[in-house]
């Protein structure tokens, strides 16, 4: 169904920019890619974030209801262990 396709696109963009406007609040100095998560089911809403300033790590975020929460992360082979840009449950 054509129908059913076009709301998981609206359903994904709606995430990316949830996503995108928690980012600039939180790091506003910051650039970053963004995309969705791939392999992770819609209902998850799983967004992959890279910073620019970290490039061998991503971070995984998803919206719950009207709040937008990181999900782990994982970094490149051989990367140093901080994760900068990690974001603890408050």
């Amino acid at each position: 169904m054509i129908g059913e396709k076009d709301n998981e696109k609206l359903t994904v963009m709606e995430n990316i920019d949830a996503v995108e406007t928690h980012l600039r609040e939180r790091y506003p100095d910051e650039k970053w890619f963004i995309r969705r998560q791939e392999g992770v089911s819609l209902d998850h809403g799983g967004i992959e974030v890279i910073f620019l300033n970290e490039l061998d790590k991503g971070y995984n975020y998803y919206v719950d209801g009207d709040k937008v929460k990181q999900d782990g992360g994982f970094s490149k082979e051989g990367a140093d262990e901080e994760m900068k840009h990690y974001e603890e449950e408050s």
